[in-house]
């Protein structure tokens, strides 16, 4: 993984993490420090603004949820 995907991949986990306990309107300048970035546009530098972080977050937790709901929906259709 390069270096800009993990720091990607970490301002998503902060985000995640923050947004659980704090709401959406944590401050990104926060979300970027729990991420270990220094720069505090480090957040609008991967994704455009808020939303676009949050949706990437969303994203990431339904995409594996899809799978799965996918693969129940198939096993229930193979057994009838």
């Amino acid at each position: 993984m390069s270096r800009g995907e993990k720091a990607k991949q970490d301002i998503l986990d902060a985000a995640e993490r923050l947004i659980a306990e704090h709401g959406i309107q944590v401050p990104l300048r926060d979300i970027a420090v729990a991420a270990g970035q220094r720069n505090n546009s480090a957040v609008n530098y991967y994704f455009r603004n808020r939303q676009d972080l949050i949706d990437a977050v969303v994203k990431r937790r339904l995409g594996p949820m899809e799978v799965q709901r996918r693969r129940m929906l198939d096993a229930a259709v193979a057994g009838e």
